[in-house]
């Protein structure tokens, strides 16, 4: 059986539609086409904020400050971001 991808688990999980609509926002107006869509261009901006050394202090702060419920939910799923070392 195939595995289900993260953005396909993200959009079934009630709590990150919880986390969505507690946030009440998105991160780019694209993510704003669908919930697919939106689970995906969150989890690139999850990456740039616990992956990316070099993302900007400003841009992380963005980040928080417009989803900070979809990357609290994020990093309670402890994905595995091999050969990312990623930190919450």
């Amino acid at each position: 059986q195939r595995q289900m991808c993260i953005r396909d688990r993200l959009v079934n999980d009630p709590d990150w539609k919880a986390a969505v609509d507690a946030d009440g926002k998105y991160i780019t107006k694209y993510a704003r086409t669908n919930q697919f869509e939106d689970s995906a261009e969150t989890i690139i901006f999850w990456v740039a904020l616990r992956c990316v050394d070099s993302t900007s202090k400003q841009t992380k702060n963005r980040i928080l400050k417009s989803i900070p419920n979809r990357i609290k939910h994020l990093d309670k799923l402890n994905l595995n971001s091999y050969p990312r070392e990623c930190k919450n």
